[in-house]
């Protein structure tokens, strides 16, 4: 059903008085849908991103804000270029973070997104660790482990999904006073999911996709 101009209108000023919050990264994967959907309860946001609008879900596709699409005149960031033009991505992504202005910066893995919102010097930012961004990746290159170090120096809060990240965060220079732990998943939504599965054994592994028995 349609909305009335008076809703429409009310709607509006709602929005206008809510915090806008511009959150960094591809928006291609289900944990992007999850934190924005999630911020979107309690702020304006936006995703700001280099992925081309044709390449994102529908639902982040009309709350998208693509860099890329800002400069045309530059080649695609695919393959090669990823890491050939990861200083210029980082100068752009400065640039336009600035004219976006936001009231809060969030951005998610460290090694790209997490180090353009870093690099751009914006505040308050706030960092989302994912896990191989800090266990894996900067143990096997000097590179990764700069770029993790300089994200977490730069960021005001760092968000991660276990306590067991902690320490290698830490590790890597992040002030454990301003590192914050959440579960990546709705607390609600598991809940009822539990609550609605199926009490017969056969019928319980068809649902999750697994044989009648074990083999």
């Amino acid at each position: 059903m349609r909305k009335s101009w008076r809703e429409r209108l009310a709607a509006a000023a709602r929005r206008a008085s809510m915090l806008k919050v511009a959150y960094a990264h591809t928006g291609l994967n289900v944990y992007d849908g999850f934190w924005m959907r999630k911020l979107s309860e309690h702020f304006d946001v936006v995703l700001l991103t280099f992925t081309e609008k044709s390449r994102l879900p529908p639902d982040r596709m009309k709350r998208a804000v693509p860099v890329a699409d800002v400069f045309p005149q530059l080649p695609k960031f695919d393959g090669l270029r990823i890491h050939s033009l990861f200083l210029l991505r980082a100068m752009l992504f400065k640039r336009y973070v600035k004219k976006l202005a936001p009231d809060i910066l969030v951005a998610s893995w460290l090694l790209t997104y997490g180090f353009y919102a870093a690099y751009s010097n914006y505040k308050p930012l706030v960092l989302f660790a994912w896990g191989s961004d800090v266990l894996i990746a900067p143990h096997r290159s000097l590179f990764y482990r700069a770029l993790v170090k300089y994200s977490l120096k730069k960021a005001d809060v760092v968000v991660c999904n276990s306590e067991f990240l902690i320490r290698s965060l830490t590790r890597f220079g992040a002030d454990p006073s301003k590192i914050v732990v959440l579960p990546w998943f709705d607390v609600q939504e598991l809940l009822s999911y539990v609550e609605n599965m199926p009490k017969d054994k056969v019928e319980l592994r068809r649902k999750l996709g697994l044989p009648p028995e074990d083999y």
